[in-house]
């Protein structure tokens, strides 16, 4: 008998996975199609007007947009994977954190200390005997 990893109280599984997967769509397409629109259509007036006012406003919510879409849109569109594969009986939970953990060191960076720290920490917390028993 295969029972899921964990249950959330009150909400339940499904709704748990279904929170997440609406946040991410608001958050991912929702501003992708309606402020870099926004965005893409200020520089437009800004060059046909030469109208400072517009190109100002287009570099100003540049950043924070890109900054939501690339952060939160990418934790969300992992996170549906993450707690489907928690939540389902039928999916195995290990080899889900075996993919996290060699996502997590195939990132690249100049030194890979924090993400050794990262993983270690990680496979610590679950424990050898659960990755072995995978």
């Amino acid at each position: 008998m295969e029972f899921p990893i964990f249950q959330v109280p009150y909400l339940g599984n499904g709704m748990t996975i279904a929170l997440n997967a609406v946040l991410h769509i608001i958050i991912v397409q929702g501003i992708t199609t309606g402020v870099i629109t926004m965005i893409a259509l200020a520089e437009y007036i800004g060059f046909k007007k030469s109208s400072e006012h517009w190109e100002n406003f287009a570099k100003q919510l540049l950043k924070p947009t890109l900054i939501i879409i690339t952060g939160v849109g990418s934790v969300t569109g992992v996170g549906i994977w993450f707690i489907t594969s928690a939540l389902s009986p039928k999916v195995r939970f290990c080899s889900t954190c075996q993919q996290l953990i060699l996502f997590l060191q195939s990132l690249p960076s100049p030194d890979h200390t924090h993400i050794e720290i990262a993983t270690d920490k990680f496979i610590q917390h679950l424990g050898e005997s659960f990755f072995l028993g995978c």
